[in-house]
Order: C-alpha cells, then structure tokens, then sequence
C-alpha cells in the first residue's frame, strides 16, 4: 500500500519493479529517501523512452560491455571471484580528465560474507626493457615473451586483497538501503526536480569521462552510474567500486 500510493508514476518505475522482482521487500515512499525524497523520477524515466535516448543508451552499454569483458583477472592472483560471490562489482575508468592510464577493478563478496577487490593500473608508460643482452636472464624473458612484451600482471603489477573495513562497511549499508530501489540506473546528466526545476551539473572537467560499473547481485545484472554532483547510493557504489583499496 505505502509503494502505490507514494510511487511517482504508473505504470510503476521500471528499476523499482525490478527491485521487487529479484525478491527484495517494498522500499520505503520515495519522499522518505533523502537523495531522491525531491527528483522527479517519472520525468527521469520519460525521457529515457524517446527513439534517441533509446539508441544512445544502447549504444553506452554495448561499449560498456566490450569494456569490463576485457577485464581479466591473471592466474598469478591469488584472489578473485569464485562461484559463489554472491556479489560482483566490475568497473573500466577509462582515460579522460587529464590522464591517460584505464584503471580496472573487480569488488565482490564471496560466500561467507567477506569483501575483496582487485584492481590494475594500466597506464601508457613503455613496457620496462628486458634484461641485458647475452645474459641467461634475457634468453629465460624471451622464452616467455617472444614478442619482447611482458605479461600484464608484469607490465602493470596489480593490487589484490581483502577490502578495507570501512568501505565493506559503507557498501552492506548502501546495498542493504531500500532506498536504492528508487535510484534509476543511470542517472541523467541534469536532475528534473519535483518543484518544476533541474539541477544544473557543473561543467565537467576538460576530456572528462565517465565510470560505469557492471552490478551483479545474485542473478541480476545491470551497470549503473552515479550522479557526481549530488549526493546518491549509485554514487557510493560506483566510487567504490571503481577506487577499492
């Protein structure tokens, strides 16, 4: 009764429908949620509907897609995502505000309960040079490098481990929010607001790009994005996600 009468479109919005649908209880009215309590979520997911919107949309997950599936984590990790990690975070910062390096980084919770992450920094510096010529060190590197390139997890030794206790703490209480079933996956670039106004982004930094994250949570799987210039629970999981330590 609480979520048909404070929903804020009918047909009900898409991501709270679906919320329901993986089997989580009705969030709390949307009036009560401090970071959507005053967003006009029916204009958000009308405007989504138009053919361009739809096209640009695809088109932002297709490449999305291409992005975290390259992802791989080597097998000289000692950690990574086994089968029952009942949550997984993957995330591609790409390059764009000023730097020039794509960060790539995996979050995710096994089953009993413990956070973990890995990440790798891939940045555009020359691969270092092999050992010197005539050495037995050289001959073994080109055994293993024909090409005179080393593996990634040589040429960008990545970060892997348990996840710091603040941000396993910060991400139970975001995901565990009802809240967040009110969020839209990807939030637009300018906020509508129920008052009849938009909140107006401050102009991005210059060749700014934006990080998506690729959610799984038990079977359902979708990327979100943050707003970055007010306050959201997509936001924390985004960060995180992107900048695990």
């Amino acid at each position: 009764m609480m979520l048909t009468a404070c929903a804020t479109s009918t047909p009900p919005l898409p991501q709270v429908e679906a919320w329901l649908a993986s089997g989580a209880p009705a969030p709390p009215s949307q009036r009560s949620c401090p970071f959507v309590a005053d967003v006009d979520l029916a204009s958000i997911e009308s405007a989504q509907r138009t053919p361009e919107r739809i096209a640009q949309r695809e088109q932002t997950l297709r490449y999305m897609q291409a992005a975290v599936d390259e992802i791989v984590i080597p097998a000289s990790s000692p950690y990574r995502p086994e089968a029952d990690a009942n949550v997984v975070m993957r995330a591609v910062s790409p390059p764009g505000g000023g730097h020039s390096n794509t960060m790539w980084s995996v979050v995710w919770r096994d089953g009993a309960g413990v956070w973990w992450f890995w990440k790798q920094n891939r940045t555009t510096d020359a691969p270092p040079p092999p050992p010197p010529p005539g050495t037995p060190e050289n001959s073994a590197y080109f055994e293993m490098f024909p090409n005179g390139i080393p593996s990634d997890d040589i040429r960008w030794p990545p970060e892997t481990g348990r996840l710091q206790a603040d941000l396993a703490t910060a991400l139970e209480a975001t995901l565990n929010n009802p809240c967040r079933a009110w969020e839209p996956d990807i939030w637009p670039g300018d906020t509508p607001l129920t008052r009849g106004s938009r909140v107006t982004p401050p102009p991005p930094p210059q060749d700014s790009s934006s990080t998506y994250v690729e959610l799984r949570e038990g079977g359902r799987v979708r990327f979100i994005a943050g707003v970055h210039y007010r306050d959201s629970l997509q936001d924390l999981l985004v960060s995180i996600a992107a900048h695990p330590r």
